[in-house]
């Protein structure tokens, strides 16, 4: 299932994404760096797919590596001198 998801990642196929994660809810936890290299979400990220990043980041937030009160208010982290 894993490479099916990473084919999903690389041509940005959101419904798929939906589909292998509704089917294995834990795969996204599963796969690590040290693994594969690259993850889903960097392979998506690298093919300029950011409808599938974004879906990965609201599936696991905690992948972006940002601090839980900027994902609990849903966006970005703030401007270079900001805050």
């Amino acid at each position: 299932m894993e490479k099916m998801l990473y084919k999903a990642a690389a041509e940005g196929n959101v419904q798929a994404l939906r589909r292998i994660t509704g089917e294995d809810g834990t795969i996204l936890d599963r796969i690590t760096v040290e693994e594969f290299g690259e993850t889903p979400l960097h392979v998506a990220a690298m093919c300029g797919h950011f409808d599938f990043v974004k879906e990965i980041l609201d599936l696991k937030p905690q992948d972006a590596g940002w601090p839980q009160s900027w994902i609990a208010e849903g966006g970005l982290p703030p401007a270079p001198g900001v805050g």
